[in-house]
């Protein structure tokens, strides 16, 4: 067994066990109906930004298997916790159209876990860091795979981004690109925690400062991952050193 098929059961084994503290407890699947209530199976909803405009803190989305196409991207701004019940194996979440990230979180309490994050494509310069993910200041992301997400010109990370804090734990973070400046993978912008991580097979296509697959700036902290073949397609001239 190679490692990303580790960390995947690491992964999966981690949702199998999760426990759900939330006042309420939304569910959405693949069947479900917007126009339902929400809080059961029977009455699920289809799409995950439905629960996510009525939660409050301390509610928990819970997610059945599926592939679930956004067009825009779904935030947590509160203290939700968006799970799925099978992990990232089962459980995916990709933009369809437009230019657009998949997640963003800036609530200190908001998680994400157990989740395929794919195809987001944050277009900046506005949009400047975390092509798939964006936490802003705060958040956790925990037991995800990270894939296909691309972030354009003028920006950092392709996969995800820390910026002034926030936490990814146990997570995949592959094949995501970075057009210019750097964090094909990753990018942690002054503090932010990446933990347990496997970070491998990014691509930062230009950049003065390096980076492939992993970028600290002012900050944040690495432990214990693995960071491997991450590529750099050119790097500036006057930046070799």
């Amino acid at each position: 067994m190679d490692t990303k098929q580790v960390i995947l059961a690491l992964i999966g084994a981690a949702t199998l066990g999760l426990s759900l503290h939330g006042s309420t407890i939304y569910y959405v699947t693949p069947e479900g109906d917007n126009a339902a209530a929400g809080t059961s199976w029977t009455t699920a909803f289809q799409s995950i930004d439905k629960p996510l405009t009525q939660a409050q803190d301390g509610d928990t989305v819970l997610v059945s298997n599926g592939v679930y196409a956004i067009t825009a991207q779904l935030e947590l701004t509160n203290g939700v916790a968006l799970r799925s019940v099978n992990g990232a194996g089962k459980t995916t979440i990709r933009r369809t159209s437009g230019s657009t990230r998949i997640l963003y979180l800036s609530h200190p309490d908001a998680v994400v876990d157990g989740f395929t994050v794919r195809d987001g494509s944050a277009p900046g310069p506005n949009n400047n860091i975390g092509g798939g993910i964006l936490l802003d200041g705060h958040g956790t992301v925990s037991n995800c795979v990270i894939t296909a997400n691309t972030i354009n010109m003028n920006c950092l990370g392709g996969g995800i981004g820390l910026k002034n804090g926030g936490y990814l734990y146990r997570c995949v973070i592959t094949n995501n690109i970075s057009r210019q400046v750097t964090g094909g993978g990753v990018s942690v912008v002054k503090s932010g925690l990446v933990e347990e991580c496997l970070i491998a097979d990014n691509r930062l296509n230009y950049s003065a400062y390096g980076g492939a697959g992993v970028y600290l700036e002012a900050g944040g902290t690495l432990r214990n991952c693995i960071v491997a073949n991450n590529t750099l397609d050119f790097i500036h001239p006057g930046n070799q050193n």
